[in-house]
């Protein structure tokens, strides 16, 4: 798994995994009383069609459960309108965006009450991953 997210684009909303539209709201326990998975988006700026290449490019768009796209939510980040329509993919009780962009993704995420670790590359991503656990 580390492999695989080194090679990962930032700027994903950790609030939660697979494909394009939002999975089904997960309990906040898995069966036997296991906590259940964190679910995952993917909040990137850009065009949908080629931001969802990047995912299978990199191997990691069926880790993704909703992936909310700058031009499908009408604003680019920082706006608020791609993180509330995440908000709305994703409904949580904890977000934390990991961004390599301090305006677009940190402090958008910020601006939302969310949590927000910046990264200066992909290469930092499985560090933040860690360091939000």
């Amino acid at each position: 798994m580390r492999r695989v997210w080194a090679r990962a684009p930032t700027g994903a909303a950790c609030a939660g995994r697979r494909g394009h539209e939002a999975a089904p709201q997960r309990e906040g326990r898995a069966p036997g009383g296991r906590r259940a998975p964190p679910r995952v988006g993917a909040g990137p700026n850009g065009v949908g069609s080629w931001q969802r290449d990047k995912l299978d490019h990199a191997g990691i768009a069926d880790l993704v459960d909703a992936t909310v796209v700058s031009y499908e939510a009408g604003a680019h980040k920082p706006d608020p309108a791609p993180f509330e329509r995440a908000e709305s993919a994703l409904p949580a009780d904890r977000r934390v965006m990991i961004g390599d962009s301090e305006e677009a993704d940190v402090g958008g995420a910020r601006d939302r009450g969310w949590e927000a670790v910046h990264v200066a590359g992909p290469d930092d991503v499985p560090d933040a991953i860690d360091a939000i656990r």
